[in-house]
């Protein structure tokens, strides 16, 4: 028996191009009923097309399907939830600090539906530059994870409950078993 076996199908509505469309969680399966040829999709916008919002919400569930920071803030059982809407992360994004929107030292920095740009800050030296560039790049990494949880919890109660199950299962495998021991205080 799969962890999921007993949970029945979820849905949710979606803004994506002018309309809204279904996201469902099936079978322990995050799937895209509007999108039924979705890597077709990622092509073209790999080759400079738009990635329509469902898809990149299929990648950002993908992502954090073992991200234990999912059960340190999502849901852990049926009743829990967290209150998240989708203009509250729309505004976490856009009301970001201009550190963490103009980057250093050639810091790509992707803004949600805007094209990545490259910025640099001129006039530091090559060793103050990098540094400050790995730090930032390591603020801009987290600052994004974060945003992209909340964007999951977004989706509803139900959906947040069946994420926290595919990253109990990620961790529940025998070839975990080390690193579990390691990451005691996030599964508890």
């Amino acid at each position: 028996m799969n962890w999921y076996d007993s949970l029945p199908t979820a849905d949710t509505q979606v803004p994506c191009g002018s309309g809204s469309h279904t996201v469902r969680w099936e079978a322990g399966q995050l799937t895209l009923p509007s999108h039924p040829d979705a890597e077709a999709e990622l092509v073209l916008a790999a080759l400079g097309g738009d990635k329509p919002a469902c898809v990149a919400i299929a990648e950002t569930w993908a992502r954090h399907t073992a991200d234990l920071g999912v059960l340190a803030t999502g849901p852990r059982c049926v009743a829990d939830w967290v209150s998240v809407s989708r203009e509250e992360t729309e505004q976490q994004r856009t009301g970001l600090p201009p550190v963490l929107s103009s980057g250093v030292s050639g810091i790509s920095v992707a803004r949600s539906g805007a094209v990545s740009r490259r910025v640099t800050r001129p006039g530091l030296g090559s060793g103050l530059a990098s540094a400050l560039g790995s730090g930032m790049a390591e603020t801009l990494r987290r600052e994004q994870q974060r945003l992209e949880l909340l964007e999951l919890l977004a989706l509803g109660a139900a959906l947040q409950f069946r994420l926290s199950g595919a990253v109990c299962a990620a961790w529940a495998g025998p070839d975990r078993a080390d690193e579990r021991a390691g990451h005691r205080p996030e599964l508890a």
